[in-house]
């Protein structure tokens, strides 16, 4: 029983560190600033919840920085096509590793967390067809409306994913920051969805990213514990 409970933890902290190493590669590829709507900070944020033409202005065009913006973009979307089986992997080895035995929570939250990666992968083709619509000048209204459809499925399933994850974490004891990190991203997100408000994206996008830096740490140093007791 201890060494399947150690074998999950290995498997979790190797998640873990490749999710942190390939979120820190992405943060260098996509744009790091630009002129974005009111309220956001990062473009590729803004990029996920445009809803008209305009929220995309600073992709938009022949100006060098609209070129540069796409370019970068286009670039940040073909690492983004790995990072979901690894971010999605990492939760649901979390859930199934924090609890002391299978059932249907378990279950379901192993399912959400397998959906993210279809979902994902769905909204990077759509972004993907709005950055070639925009390179030949054609209008991306229809696009953005498959856009907004294909972010809140992928969303909507990291929500609920970590939702559960919170509840599993408080059914099965474990450390008490493990409810709270995975509840408030959780939160964070349907927020978001429901104010579509720009301030509360970029919020919730710190939550979510305070949830992985947690959760892979914590992977990390109960993987090394496993390994080294006292």
């Amino acid at each position: 029983m201890e060494f399947i409970k150690t074998k999950k933890r290995l498997i979790t902290a190797i998640l873990a560190l490749l999710t942190m190493l390939c979120s820190v590669f992405m943060l260098f590829q996509y744009p790091a600033q630009a002129s974005l709507s009111e309220g956001y900070q990062t473009p590729v944020l803004a990029f996920e919840f445009a809803r008209t033409p305009e929220d995309l202005n600073f992709m938009t065009g022949d100006s060098p920085d609209a070129q540069a913006n796409r370019i970068a973009m286009r670039l940040g979307q073909s690492y983004d096509s790995l990072f979901p089986f690894l971010y999605a992997g990492l939760i649901a080895m979390c859930i199934f590793s924090i609890a002391k035995q299978f059932n249907s929570i378990v279950f379901f939250g192993i399912l959400f967390s397998i959906l993210i990666v279809p979902s994902d992968l769905y909204e990077n083709s759509i972004m993907n067809a709005i950055i070639d619509s925009l390179d030949g000048g054609q209008n991306v209204t229809k696009l953005l409306s498959s856009l907004y459809i294909a972010t809140w499925l992928k969303w909507g399933n990291i929500s609920i994913a970590m939702m559960i994850l919170s509840i599993v974490a408080y059914l099965n004891k474990d450390w008490i920051p493990s409810v709270f990190v995975s509840a408030i991203a959780s939160i964070m997100i349907f927020l978001t969805w429901v104010t579509g408000q720009a301030i509360v994206a970029e919020a919730m996008m710190l939550s979510v990213s305070i949830f992985f830096i947690y959760f892979s740490v914590r992977s990390m140093i109960l993987y090394y514990r496993s390994k080294h007791p006292q």
